[in-house]
C-alpha cells in the first residue's frame, strides 16, 4: 500500500501486533494499519472442575440446556410421519384392491356397470387418443415393420 510496505511490516511485526485492514461505511477497503491486539481475557490452560461447573451453573442459557431431550432425532421424526401418511393413503385403496387375487391386481368396480355405451364418450376418447404423439409414434412403427422398413 502507499502507506506501509506490507512485506516488510509483517516481518517486523511483535507479539501483540497485526496488519489490518478494515471497509469504511460504503464498504470500500480502508488503507491497512499497524494495531496492537487486546491479549485474550481467558486462561490458556485447564479451568479447575469446580470452576467450569459454577460457570456452567451461572450462565443464562444453562436451563435451555441442561434438560435432557427427546432422544429421537429428525430423521426418525420424519420416517413416521410419513409412514403414517402412506398407510392413511392407502387405507381408502384396500376396498377398491381386489384382496382374492394376491398375484394380480384387479380393480372391482366401485358401482354398478352401466347398461348401454355411451359412443359419444368413445369417440371423444378415441380421437385424443388418436392426436397423442405416443400413439403416433407406434402406428409408425408398426407400419414401418409391415411395409419391411424404410427404402432409400
Amino acid at each position: 500500500t502507499e502507506h506501509y510496505d506490507v512485506e516488510d511490516e509483517l516481518t517486523k511485526l511483535g507479539t501483540g501486533e497485526a496488519l489490518i485492514t478494515a471497509l469504511d461505511l460504503k464498504g470500500r477497503p480502508m488503507p491497512t494499519a499497524r494495531v496492537m491486539m487486546r491479549p485474550p481475557m481467558s486462561l490458556m490452560a485447564q479451568v479447575e472442575p469446580a470452576v467450569f461447573d459454577a460457570v456452567v451453573t451461572a450462565s443464562q442459557i444453562a436451563p435451555t440446556y441442561a434438560a435432557d431431550t427427546d432422544p429421537e432425532s429428525a430423521k426418525e421424526l420424519l420416517a413416521v410421519r410419513m409412514k403414517k401418511a402412506i398407510e392413511d393413503a392407502v387405507e381408502p385403496m384396500k376396498d377398491v384392491v381386489d384382496p382374492e387375487s394376491p398375484g394380480e391386481r384387479r380393480m372391482r368396480p366401485t358401482s354398478a356397470p352401466e347398461k348401454g355405451v355411451d359412443w359419444g364418450k368413445v369417440a371423444t376418447e378415441g380421437s385424443r387418443v388418436m392426436r397423442s404423439g405416443a400413439f403416433n409414434t407406434i402406428l409408425r412403427t408398426v407400419l414401418g415393420v409391415l411395409n419391411g422398413g424404410r427404402r432409400r
